[in-house]
């Protein structure tokens, strides 16, 4: 899928779209990153950098820069706006072992929102689950509480409607305890994150990365 002279979409035919929800979802969605300047930033004044950590081998490495790849899969036409850009890590684990890509807010307090909306898909593995979380002063809480119930990425392109919303509310830490109204006051990053059930390669996308207000 080609980039079409969009390399910097905010000043092409791209410009109406950039760091924006779709026109019918503006009332309600904001968009952090959608990633397609082609830069490892998040939406100014929303979002800063994306980073990387992981356990094992992965790509980019931890402390090496992350910038969205070309998309080699074209999104649905379900998809609000053309999309030419997107997140990719990919790598090796051992069993139990975890990457994970991490975007870092400018806003701390989530409270004004109910959910963390995102495209997504697997590749090569045919499926694969990610937990995403929400980094705050009190720790980080997830939407499976780490426990291997989060959200289920296919090799196409799906968004994360339906049983893959992340709810703000609905997120715990790793002992069961939900997340606080304090907690949310007080959030400083989002995780997408891969913990292998077993030994063996992994790879996964992330695109248009928003919150959706209460």
């Amino acid at each position: 899928m080609g980039l079409t002279g969009c390399d910097q979409p905010q000043k092409g035919a791209l410009s109406g779209g950039w760091c924006h929800a779709a026109a019918a979802d503006s009332a309600t969605l904001v968009m952090l990153d959608d990633l397609e300047d082609g830069d490892g930033l998040g939406c100014p004044s929303l979002a800063g950098p994306w980073s990387v950590e992981a356990t094992g081998t992965s790509m980019p490495a931890p402390g090496q820069p992350v910038k969205p790849h070309e998309v080699t899969v074209e999104l649905p036409a379900s998809h609000p706006a053309p999309s030419y850009r997107a997140l990719y890590l990919s790598g090796s684990l051992v069993a139990g072992q975890y990457a994970q890509l991490t975007l870092t807010l400018a806003s701390v307090d989530l409270n004004d929102y109910k959910e963390i909306d995102f495209w997504s898909r697997s590749d090569p593995n045919p499926s694969l689950i990610l937990s995403i979380g929400v980094v705050t002063a009190a720790g980080a809480f997830w939407s499976d509480g780490l426990r291997g119930r989060g959200a289920m990425i296919q090799s196409a392109w799906g968004d994360s409607g339906g049983s893959n919303n992340v709810a703000l509310a609905a997120l715990e830490d790793p002992d069961g305890q939900r997340i606080t109204a304090e907690a949310l006051a007080a959030s400083s990053a989002i995780v997408f994150r891969y913990q292998a059930p077993a030994d063996g390669v992994f790879g996964f996308w992330v695109d248009d990365v928003q919150l959706k207000r209460k």
